[in-house]
């Protein structure tokens, strides 16, 4: 059985995205698994997709290959990135 961390900020740390983001702007999401980009942060991507002037790369330290489907998965998450790129 795996360890769960869960870390909660206070909702006064948080700060919204700017309404324009800086020309050449780059911003990386790093994730677990395939799929999580879609899951857990789809709103946020489509918010920098549609702002416009910044990139923005997701790193995924795995393939999800547990049931021996990682290539599958691999091909579902760049399918995915590719979406949320516009």
């Amino acid at each position: 059985m795996g360890m769960m961390c869960l870390i909660l900020f206070p909702h006064d740390l948080l700060k919204p995205l700017p309404s324009s983001t800086s020309e050449g702007e780059n911003n990386l999401l790093l994730v677990a698994h395939p799929d999580d980009e879609c899951m857990f942060f789809g709103p946020t991507l489509l918010l920098l997709s549609m702002l416009g002037g910044c990139e923005f790369h997701v790193l995924c330290i795995s393939i999800g290959n547990a049931d021996g489907l990682g290539s599958l998965r691999k091909l579902e998450m760049m399918s995915s990135c590719s979406v949320f790129k516009g």
